[in-house]
């Protein structure tokens, strides 16, 4: 808190004497939108002759200016049959915090029967802890914090090539975002289809009488009930 106390030169008993002093308060915004600040003195010792100038406002109009980010990443098998995972993560590179930030996620067709979850740093917090089907939920994260979306479902045993998907973050009105260009995130990954083939060999009957023809049946099947092969060969 920095003084600075003047007199004039030369002064001597009987002349007007003064002094100035300034006080700086650093303060952190936490409001959008107008903020009006007043400052006022009050003498304590001796009358003050003019009043009318012992208070001064300052009316501000703020920003908030938050670059918010987004990853996401296949966690869990990609496995066509199989159960899996993506984590999504949003993070407010701030500098301001911000309030109700849009998280939106369009999951693919392939991804069955989906659910998520949402965790936030301390302080920082999900709209929504849990939900079904496509993600569409908001965020509110102080500056430097983040909130972790974890999304679960099951690839469908008929599912093909490559699976896509794409995250976004969105910032809520009035809020600025100087990069969006970290606003989406996608995924892309190659199913891998695999089984647990077995095989069963019989003739359907416990004794053969020699000389009379045999039948055997011969079943191939996939054990677990995971991906459809295509392609089998007896």
């Amino acid at each position: 808190m920095p003084h600075l106390i003047r007199l004039p030169i030369g002064s001597s008993p009987g002349q007007l004497r003064f002094a100035t002093a300034w006080l700086t308060i650093t303060a952190r915004v936490t409001e959008v939108g107008t903020v009006t600040n007043t400052a006022s003195v009050t003498a304590s010792d001796q009358p003050d002759p003019d009043p009318t100038d012992n208070t001064s406002t300052v009316t501000l109009t703020t920003q908030t200016i938050a670059d918010l980010a987004v990853t996401k990443t296949l966690t869990g098998a990609a496995i066509p049959g199989l159960a899996t995972a993506y984590t999504i993560v949003v993070t407010n590179i701030g500098p301001s915090p911000v309030i109700a930030a849009s998280v939106a996620d369009v999951l693919p067709v392939a991804l069955v029967a989906p659910t998520w979850t949402c965790t936030a740093d301390a302080g920082s917090s999900c709209a929504a802890p849990s939900g079904t089907g496509n993600l569409a939920t908001t965020v509110s994260l102080e500056a430097g914090d983040s909130a972790t979306v974890i999304v679960t479902g099951l690839i469908a045993a008929n599912a093909t090539g490559l699976l896509v998907n794409t995250a976004t973050v969105a910032a809520p009105a009035g809020a600025l975002d100087p990069d969006t260009v970290n606003d989406t995130a996608t995924s892309s990954v190659l199913l891998t289809p695999a089984a647990d083939l077995q095989i069963t060999k019989t003739d359907g009957s416990a004794t053969e009488i020699p000389g009379t023809p045999v039948t055997y049946t011969i079943d191939c099947m996939s054990g677990n009930g995971t991906s459809l092969l295509d392609d089998l060969t007896n």
